[in-house]
């Protein structure tokens, strides 16, 4: 376990003098010798602060619950001027959680642990860790939950003043209009996008209450079939949800329609609107006499339609597929793209969509290629609001099937 392995908490532990909560990561590397160290642990510290943010920890570690917390990086080689800004940075990012970031220089040689422990005996400072400030000037400051909640409440307020909103709990809100109806919503994808582009709150939020607000709007409305589009999600994501409704004490569990792609992906299908999508419900098909076999050819033929020729970019050694960014990882069902000539590679296809507006694409006889979309997939995966997989993805038999690198080079 490493900084390399930015998916990876590598341990978590209590501080037996303070009590503190304590989230470890460890270096063994020279940052001088490993160019994208640096940016490894960024995204290290960025995985460490969602996997608080979440609310991960105190649910895997309830005795981490009411506890400080501190993010610990344990290092054997001393801390370069990158890195050390990296540190500052979320130092200040986590500063009105509050969780403090800390760094602690460890020393593989016996002889210099034995010479440390000598000097300070005899007076001198024993290396322990150090814990790292924020710049004077540092302006960007994570929200909690329960402040982004309250921010988007007051920004909803100001776009229907004559509704009243309330903060329910855990990013759920309910809105009552003026004739005393009622519907709810949850802010879950909202501080997720937040806290990937915390310097862009203010847009996140508008868009998320513009969102919301077209989303009472249209409840009753009649979808337009021409607008159906399918949505890759990871096969995860569903029983997540349902996790998530469960612990907020909802009994009603999740309903949208769906089919399975692979052993790792599933298809939604959502009608495409102006400022969101609406999932598709059983219900849905019923009233639109749309059996289900059906669904996968009209949606794939909208999607076509609907996005902007695919841009393929190459971006030394591997290609980038982008169509607009909202549906870029739902291009994996477009056979006819895959099948063309448009993106040569040594040896098969292999996809990597760790967002779902991120698509990475290298040849599975690349061996540089693809540790350079694994390791990319890794590191999007970590910050990007709309998540999916980390896995890579092989083109066989006109379909993407997950991609076990060990298997294929045995």
């Amino acid at each position: 376990m490493s900084v390399q392995q930015p998916d990876v908490i590598d341990f978590v532990a209590r501080d037996p003098n303070t009590g503190d909560a304590l989230l470890v990561m460890v270096e063994v590397r020279d940052w001088n010798s490993s160019p994208i160290a640096t940016q490894q642990l960024d995204t290290k510290l960025a995985a460490y602060s969602e996997f608080i943010l979440s609310g991960a920890l105190a649910r895997q570690f309830p005795e981490a619950a009411n506890r400080p917390v501190r993010i610990q990086l344990d290092h054997f080689c001393p801390i370069t001027e990158a890195a050390g800004t990296k540190l500052r940075e979320w130092a200040g990012k986590l500063s009105g959680i509050p969780v403090s970031v800390w760094s602690h220089r460890m020393y593989w040689n016996p002889l210099l642990k034995f010479l440390c422990t000598i000097a300070a005996k005899f007076g001198g400072s024993r290396p322990g860790p150090v814990r790292w400030l924020p710049e004077s000037n540092s302006k960007l400051v994570l929200l909690t939950s329960a402040q982004f909640a309250a921010e988007f409440c007051d920004a909803l307020l100001l776009a229907v003043p004559d509704h009243r909103v309330q903060f329910v709990k855990d990013l759920e809100i309910k809105v009552v209009d003026p004739t005393g109806r009622e519907s709810g919503g949850f802010l879950d994808n909202a501080y997720d996008h937040y806290k990937s582009a915390p310097e862009h709150k203010a847009d996140i939020i508008q868009k998320y209450v513009a969102g919301l607000l077209e989303t009472r709007t249209v409840v009753d409305c009649q979808i337009d079939t021409t607008r159906i589009i399918p949505v890759i999600k990871d096969r995860a994501w569903i029983a997540g949800i349902n996790a998530g409704m469960e612990a907020r004490g909802k009994e009603k569990t999740l309903e949208n329609v769906h089919d399975i792609y692979n052993s790792e992906l599933i298809v939604m299908y959502a009608e495409d609107r102006p400022r969101n999508i609406r999932y598709l419900t059983p219900s849905d098909l019923g009233t639109l006499n749309l059996p289900l076999p059906d669904l996968r050819r009209l949606s794939v033929e909208n999607l076509k339609r609907l996005l902007p020729e695919p841009e393929i970019r190459n971006l030394n050694g591997i290609y980038q597929v982008t169509a607009g960014g909202d549906y870029d990882a739902s291009l994996l069902l477009l056979g006819s793209l895959w099948r063309s000539e448009k993106i040569r590679v040594n040896g098969e296809i292999v996809a990597a969509i760790p967002a779902r507006d991120c698509l990475l694409v290298t040849g599975s006889a690349d061996a540089g290629g693809l540790a350079k979309i694994a390791r990319m997939a890794q590191e999007m995966f970590a910050q990007a609001p709309y998540r999916i997989s980390t896995k890579l993805f092989v083109f066989r038999n006109g379909a993407f099937e997950v991609f076990d690198r060990r298997h294929e080079e045995e």
